[in-house]
């Protein structure tokens, strides 16, 4: 009998223990889940909730004991979520499924998915709901960030495929409308004509060059720079767009990192904004340029999708002006969205930005408060190479320093781009050779006599491409200059080898003059060169 005790003491004992690990694992898993488990009774009330409650809604258990399922949940879904119910009462099925916007204590809402089903009891009667509400609010802004890099796919997927042609087609317009111009009078009647017809082909331009950089499949030619020398160069232009009645202050870091960034597109991310700027300041107000070293660290980049942890040049642009709303910068990089009238806008300038900053593998954040301000930061990464193409400090240039009398062989397959390059080139006082393919292109090169100083040739042609022709042509001239024109994106013609820092290159559309001034600097740096 003693013995018979002291081992049913013993089992007592055993089964205390067992109970309390047990205890102890559930009471372990629901103070440490991040998901909220939960129990009602029948008509919705809460019988049981774990502690990760505070997290989800932003009550204690203590709080959400004896509440209803309904005050967690806006009014607008409280018929949704009634439905479901009654759905599975009337035909149960298992588990349902639900996700609705819960209303946190401080009366945000959080997207939330619920996953509920029945109690029962031993007779098979449901006695209350058991449930697991998971807040997804990160899913859904991966969800958003999928959308969007799914839009920009596609609009660039468009803008690749027409910029070509589209950019060919501008090329020739703004060449003989420029051509046109120069040889009218002043007073010629259709003189206002040709320059809407020179206007408009600018403004195409500029759209393709917008709707490239949004997708981020623009042609970039990085050169390593200081960027307070950048900025340096823009302050004149940017105090001439903003006007007297705004107070410009840029404050330069001293020792600032250097980044490798396009100065073409980091200037018209600085003038964007500038004029954004302007336009939230009518009545004047300040403009204040910074720049600073920073590191990214860790928990920053917790707080920030698709941010890398790292050392950053940061430009900061803060105005004084109306600022917005949580709405407004919430959209505030979203392509064709503007908060400007009709006409006043394309609606690309943000998204633009947003695309060039991204494209440069760096970031850009706003901050904004009605009636008080906006600040844009730009983070690009710090440049940790030794070499490279330095950014030079563009100094204007008289129209006749960029005179020249050197030959030029012009390759394109294209004949009415072909003519446009020679006619805006012979303007310019330079002697041409022509070619539409880089076979004739040899044939040319061969039987010329005398020195042909420049290759001018398209990238992307049937048969041998520009990067062909050029080592073909270059085997008997190998002291002739090379210079690459094309109105493909760079995605498209990476594979043929003209991306590299040190290849010249040249964008379509270009106008007279900025052909002019490529040439000139090509010829002029292998001078200087020898």
């Amino acid at each position: 009998m003693k013995e018979k005790m002291e081992n049913d003491e013993k089992t007592r004992v055993q089964l205390i223990e067992e109970l309390n690990a047990c205890e102890s694992k559930c009471r372990l898993l629901s103070e440490n889940i991040s998901d909220v488990i939960w129990t009602t009774d029948l008509e919705g009330t809460i019988t049981f909730i774990t502690p990760s409650c505070d997290k989800v809604y932003g009550y204690s258990p203590e709080e959400m004991l004896g509440m209803s399922l309904e005050e967690t949940v806006p009014p607008k879904s409280v018929a949704l979520v009634k439905e479901k119910i009654a759905d599975a009462m009337a035909d149960y099925k298992g588990a349902v499924l639900i996700t609705i916007d819960s209303m946190h204590k401080n009366g945000n809402m959080v997207p939330v998915e619920i996953i509920a089903d029945f109690l029962w009891d031993e007779t098979g009667i449901p006695i209350g709901i058991t449930g697991v509400s998971r807040d997804i609010s990160r899913r859904k802004l991966l969800e958003k960030q999928l959308i969007e890099a799914q839009k920009m796919e596609s609009v660039g997927r468009l803008a690749g495929g027409v910029a070509h042609d589209f950019n060919n087609l501008l090329t020739v317009i703004l060449s003989c409308a420029e051509a046109m111009e120069a040889s009218m009078r002043e007073d010629d009647p259709i003189m206002e004509d040709i320059r809407d017809i020179r206007k408009a082909g600018k403004r195409g331009a500029s759209l393709t060059r917008q709707l490239l950089a949004f997708s981020r499949r623009q042609m970039i030619q990085p050169q390593i720079m200081d960027l307070n020398e950048l900025i340096a160069d823009l302050e004149r232009m940017i105090f001439r767009l903003i006007g007297e009645d705004i107070e410009m202050r840029f404050t330069p870091t001293r020792d600032l990192w250097r980044v490798e960034a396009d100065p073409g597109q980091i200037e018209q991310i600085i003038v964007n904004l500038a004029i954004n700027a302007r336009d939230a300041m009518p009545n004047g107000g300040k403009l204040i340029i910074e720049t600073a070293n920073v590191e990214l660290d860790e928990e920053y980049v917790h707080y920030r999708n698709k941010v890398t942890p790292g050392e950053y040049v940061m430009i900061a642009i803060t105005d004084t002006g109306s600022g917005m709303d949580a709405e407004t910068m919430e959209n505030v990089f979203e392509p064709f969205f503007t908060t400007k009238g009709a006409g006043k806008g394309t609606g690309l300038g943000l998204s633009v930005a947003y695309g060039i900053v991204k494209q440069h593998k760096g970031n850009i954040w706003v901050y904004s408060e009605l009636q008080k301000g906006t600040a844009f930061k730009i983070y690009l990464p710090k440049c940790t190479k030794k070499t490279g193409q330095e950014y030079r400090s563009r100094v204007p240039v008289e129209a006749a320093r960029l005179q020249g009398g050197e030959t030029i062989l012009v390759v394109d397959d294209d004949d009415t781009i072909l003519r446009a390059v020679v006619r805006m080139l012979k303007q310019y006082g330079y002697k041409t050779l022509q070619a539409t393919s880089g076979a004739q292109a040899k044939v040319v090169a061969d039987e010329h006599p005398g020195p042909i100083h420049l290759l001018l040739t398209d990238v992307v042609m049937p048969g041998m491409s520009g990067r062909e022709t050029a080592g073909s042509v270059l085997v008997g001239r190998p002291e002739m200059n090379l210079l690459f024109m094309s109105g493909y994106t760079g995605n498209a013609i990476a594979h043929h080898g003209v991306l590299d820092p040190e290849v010249n290159f040249i964008s379509k559309p270009f106008s007279n003059e900025d052909l002019a001034r490529k040439v000139r600097m090509v010829l002029d740096e292998s001078r200087e060169n020898r």
